[in-house]
């Protein structure tokens, strides 16, 4: 999971709109969501890429 955030915080910085950056981490949280904490976690991280931003 975590080289897929990575991947993904890579996406989110190269993309132009949020709703393309957004996409695969609603993709990771629904393939994960039987793990909530996994999920929060996930969530936690894109908050962050998101100031990043």
């Amino acid at each position: 999971i975590s080289k897929s955030i990575e991947i993904t915080k890579t996406a989110f910085k190269a993309s132009g709109t949020v709703e393309e950056a957004i996409k695969p981490y609603l993709q990771l949280i629904a393939r994960s969501c039987t793990d909530l904490q996994q999920s929060l976690y996930i969530l936690i991280d894109f908050g962050n890429a998101l100031r990043e931003h």
